[in-house]
């Protein structure tokens, strides 16, 4: 067990931040995405250093062995971060290709796929599941058999099927493989009262289906087996063909044996100064919580829905049903809950979202479609809901300040060069002096008196395009008649007169 090496690193990671944390990180990134680098700088713009040690702090406080974090604006990604060891034995260490266990985030990903055949209109949200399921399974709550259960229901965790930890899926978990039990043997037998599986107390007894919310894997498991139904094929074989391949998910699978376990986060769980590897683990419900995927994988599947459903000229979903999955659905049983993704709200922004916890692992995903930017954080520690809160909160306002940084830029790039006239003018000791740049341009902005001689340097160098404003303070010069002369690498000049008056 190496949690002294691990422990070491840490201490090491926390120091070295206040240095030059980012070029420690090069050297176990893997740099699979397009990268986009910002052309502007401003003073709101969050410190990068200052996030990464936050992030080692919270490592190191919660003991968390290794994890990933990706920011994405549009198509691109802005921050992408990995820390930490994906495997402590094996001493491999998280890059952005590292598989995790996304846990519940995965019920994003069997929306998706629901939604898909939504559009092509397969069904409607108000149909009755039973039309759609084969002869001789009926899903029906035994306490309410004349209330029927909907894919609305489903997709808002309103359908009466109870959330059992202890249920018969927990019990059929299989540790180091892939379970033998498949999702349509699983479901038959579950959700049938003929079914080995079966129990009238997975339903709740006292709300009939579309009356309360009450959070489900069960529910959603039942959506991806009714996804095979209703395409005619299996789940994984279609979310692989329709969503995966598509958008370039070259490190997502559903089962173990199509990952290689080297690229797989080990979970893990922590007691008493020590990581036990907990292993890797299957269960039939896999639509729920068994999805593995790395950050920059879901980097693509976040831009497209960030971009109504598309990437790169890869449609996965219509912009309209993007808008439907991001509506409440049911609003008054369950506020805030769209098609799977859950509301938030932060600074008077709607933020769409979702967390996974299982065993050894924690995940977080999370997009403001206004802002067009998202968040991704995968963990391979089962900590409690709130030990990711101020990891997601510092990535979230690096996200919000870096987009509200490219407004202003945008909001303030002029249509010509201008060398504007000092004020005040005359003025005792300190002035201002404003410019606007059209283009990103190497510049020379520098005060002469009136023999010719530069007397200061107020900006030297390369400047993106913008407004900008330079105090001058003249202490300790005479009085009487400056100039002050703007130069760029573009061909503009422009001087003109200032008066300093004591």
């Amino acid at each position: 067990m190496k949690t002294l090496k691990f422990e070491l690193w840490v201490i090491f990671l926390s120091v070295f931040v206040a240095g030059n944390v980012s070029a420690q990180f090069e050297n176990f990134e893997n740099h699979t995405i397009d990268y986009y680098r910002p052309t502007f700088e401003t003073a709101a713009y969050y410190d990068s250093t200052k996030l990464d040690s936050l992030i080692a702090a919270q490592m190191q406080q919660n003991h968390i062995p290794g994890l990933a974090s990706c920011i994405v604006r549009n198509n691109r990604i802005i921050w992408n971060r990995c820390y930490g060891y994906a495997n402590i034995e094996k001493d491999l260490l998280v890059n952005d290709s590292t598989a995790f266990l996304l846990a519940s985030v995965t019920k994003t990903f069997t929306g998706t796929a629901v939604m898909q055949l939504w559009e092509q209109r397969l069904f409607s949200l108000d149909h009755n599941i039973n039309t759609y399921l084969p002869p001789g399974i009926s899903v029906i709550n035994p306490y309410y058999p004349e209330d029927p259960i909907s894919f609305r229901m489903l997709l808002t965790h309103t359908s009466s099927i109870k959330y059992n930890y202890y249920n018969s899926d927990r019990s059929l978990i299989i540790w180091g493989g892939d379970s033998p039990v498949s999702l349509d043997s699983f479901a038959v037998n579950y959700f049938s009262p003929a079914g080995i599986y079966y129990d009238s107390t997975n339903y709740n007894n006292t709300s009939a289906p579309g009356t309360i919310y009450e959070y489900s894997n069960e529910a959603v498991t039942l959506l991806g087996y009714l996804t095979g139904i209703i395409a005619d094929t299996s789940f994984y074989q279609y979310c692989n063909d329709h969503i995966f391949n598509p958008l370039g998910m070259d490190h997502t699978a559903w089962f173990l044996n199509d990952l290689d376990t080297n690229n797989l986060a080990m979970p893990y769980y922590y007691l008493s100064g020590t990581y036990y590897p907990i292993g890797y683990y299957s269960y039939p419900g896999y639509p729920s919580g068994l999805l593995k995927s790395c950050s920059a994988d879901l980097a693509r599947f976040l831009m497209a829905y960030i971009n109504k459903g598309e990437l790169n000229g890869v449609r996965i979903l219509n912009g309209s049903t993007v808008t439907a999955m991001n509506t409440e659905l049911s609003p008054q049983i369950a506020p805030g809950q769209g098609a799977i993704w859950r509301l938030d709200y932060r600074g008077g922004s709607k933020v769409w979202y979702h967390g996974g916890k299982h065993y050894g692992t924690s995940t977080r995903i999370s997009y403001n479609p206004d802002k067009k930017f998202g968040v991704i954080i995968l963990s391979n520690m089962d900590t409690s809901p709130n030990i990711l809160d101020e990891i997601y909160d510092a990535l979230y306002q690096y996200g919000l300040e870096y987009v509200t940084g490219i407004e202003i830029a945008q909001a303030q790039k002029p249509e010509s060069f201008h060398l504007s006239q000092n004020y005040p003018n005359p003025f005792n000791p300190v002035t201002t002096i404003s410019y606007q740049l059209p283009a990103a341009s190497m510049i020379d902005l520098s005060i002469y008196n009136i023999l010719g001689q530069k007397v200061a340097t107020l900006v030297s160098g390369k400047q993106p395009a913008g407004v900008y404003k330079v105090e001058w303070d003249a202490t300790g010069l005479a009085s009487g008649v400056y100039f002050y002369r703007l130069s760029t690498d573009n061909g503009f000049m422009q001087t003109r007169k200032l008066i300093l008056h004591r």
